[in-house]
């Protein structure tokens, strides 16, 4: 290596390199215990995103960040199942009373004499 036979501030000035970038050198982060952790808990929660995955991950005192855990959950091939939409109906099975029809023996001979609706549809 260039270093082990010249001063780096030498080698560096004739090559026009900031001193201070001699150093940097890519940090590789070790993160297979939080990938794991990831995985075990992406497991247990299926229907879970990156939301949820971090809030878990918070509760068990591991420091990190929500992006950081979706890009995990990327690069792992993780994604939240949505879970199925169930659908919305009216329920006749209790024990409150009914309304009574107040149109069903009703015979209309002028505009705007019986009027009804139906609100079963309504989020």
């Amino acid at each position: 290596m260039l270093s082990h036979d010249y001063p780096v501030r030498q080698v560096c000035r004739v090559l026009a390199y900031a001193r201070s970038r001699h150093d940097d050198q890519p940090r590789v982060r070790v993160e297979t215990t939080l990938q794991a952790a990831v995985a075990r808990l992406a497991e247990a929660w299926p229907t879970s995103g990156s939301r949820r995955i971090t809030a878990l991950l918070r509760r068990e005192n591991c420091r990190v960040n929500r992006q950081h855990v979706a890009r995990l959950m990327r690069d792992m091939g993780l994604q939240g199942q949505r879970p199925r939409r169930r659908p919305r109906t009216t329920h006749s099975d209790h024990a409150y009373p009914r309304d009574p029809n107040l149109v069903q023996g009703l015979t209309v001979v002028r505009p705007a004499q019986g009027w009804g609706g139906d609100i079963t549809s309504v989020r």
